[in-house]
């Protein structure tokens, strides 16, 4: 389960520079480290169970083996990059 939660946090650090760079946002580091110290420990085990549901519920529905793959994988994305927006915004610095 570490190394999971390793990996996701390692995932959402890429997404928080991804959609910063993005969106041209300037943000404060302190404050971010702080939301995410606060908060992510719970929201990356809500994504991960996000993703084992939507891949459970994609097996019962009888995709393919080859989709399943994708489908665990975009879910994981998706809430990742949820996750950094929400990031991003609580620690937002507003331009002048």
């Amino acid at each position: 389960m570490e190394e999971a939660i390793e990996f996701l946090q390692r995932e959402l650090l890429n997404a928080i520079h991804e959609y910063v760079i993005n969106n041209d946002v300037d943000f404060d580091p302190e404050l971010a480290t702080q939301y995410i110290h606060n908060t992510g420990r719970d929201r990356l085990l809500q994504i991960m169970e996000t993703a084992k549901r939507d891949h459970q519920e994609a097996k019962d529905a009888l995709f393919p083996p080859s989709m399943l793959k994708t489908i665990l994988s975009v879910s994981l994305k998706h809430g990742l990059v949820e996750y950094a927006k929400e990031i991003v915004e609580h620690s937002k610095i507003q331009k002048s």
